[in-house]
């Protein structure tokens, strides 16, 4: 089978676009069209990987216990979150295999690149991916973690571009630096951010059969760390969410807001809500009953909208 077959032909109302001018924003509706199927090709591809690499990627996956879980390592909605606009880049590696970087790129990202370059991808700015170069984009404490070796995919009309060439061509760079180009609206910190992708839309999108529970088989779209530095750090994951969230609701993907910290307190968690719903008590009930915010420690954002301690932050 050719990638031709996997990864469809424009629609006519894509092909009749013209890109060489056009805004990002016009073009969502072709992405909604090429961004599921390079997810579900991402996610047969991680099932089709040698059992002895699988286990490298996921090292606590028991092969006797169920498949292996692909579903935690798509990089996907990344890559989707790049074609928004909304994020600089997306950076692919793994901590238990350095060669996973290349192996992503020349055998999942660079097949729909290849199909879809010249029509979409690269008049709208987006150049063709890349690895970064061995030894470079050291960080950490000791800078003994390095990003040399991964995966780039960058939008290079977005306004941090020049950040992200800058970033990843230093031989070191700090946490700060990580989290502007990562596109985070915190510097790292301790507190456990994901959006995940939401169920069962996500099976949907996958063609697989739906989990139970959230906790079976997440998704994680995006992760960062949160550092709590005041009222403004909280709202401004809500913010950040909100932005993801209606991107990525514009080329067919569906996440959930997920704070995984029992430290916080409802005056946290008020505040982080507060400004995921954009402060509007009909988008937060939206939410909440299409279980697109979760507080894993309690769930018990209903008692909190009941006891009316939300709504004096909402208009």
């Amino acid at each position: 089978m050719s990638f031709n077959d996997i990864f469809p032909s424009l629609s006519e109302s894509a092909k009749s676009k013209v890109f060489h001018d056009v805004c990002l924003e016009d073009a969502q509706g072709v992405f909604k069209e090429i961004v599921p199927t390079l997810i579900r090709f991402e996610y047969h591809w991680l099932m089709s990987l040698p059992k002895s690499t699988q286990q490298r990627l996921q090292s606590n996956w028991d092969p006797d216990k169920g498949p292996f879980p692909a579903h935690h390592l798509l990089c996907t909605p990344e890559v989707a979150m790049v074609l928004t606009g909304v994020k600089p880049c997306c950076v692919v590696c793994h901590g238990n295999d350095p060669s996973y970087g290349k192996m992503w790129l020349d055998n999942c990202l660079m097949p729909w690149y290849n199909t879809y370059r010249l029509a979409v991808l690269k008049p709208l700015g987006f150049p063709v991916p890349t690895l970064i170069t061995q030894g470079l984009a050291r960080y950490g404490s000791h800078h003994d973690a390095c990003f040399g070796g991964a995966a780039l995919f960058v939008y290079e009309r977005h306004p941090l571009y020049e950040s992200v060439k800058k970033v990843f061509s230093s031989p070191t760079v700090t946490d700060g630096a990580l989290a502007k180009v990562f596109g985070y609206p915190s510097e790292s910190g301790n507190i456990d951010i994901t959006y995940q992708i939401h169920l069962p839309h996500r099976d949907h999108l996958l063609g697989v059969a739906k989990e139970a529970t959230r906790d079976m088989c997440c998704t994680p779209a995006l992760q960062y760390f949160l550092r709590i530095t005041g009222a403004e750090s909280l709202t401004n994951v809500g913010n950040h969410f909100s932005r993801y969230r209606k991107a990525l609701e514009g080329v067919g993907i569906e996440i959930s807001l997920d704070v995984d910290d029992d430290s916080l307190g409802t005056e946290h968690f008020t505040l982080i809500f507060a400004s995921a719903a954009d402060y509007q008590l009909t988008v937060l009930e939206t939410l909440i009953r299409g279980d697109r915010i979760w507080m894993r420690p309690n769930m018990n954002i209903t008692e909190i909208l009941k006891l009316g301690i939300i709504n004096k932050v909402l208009k």
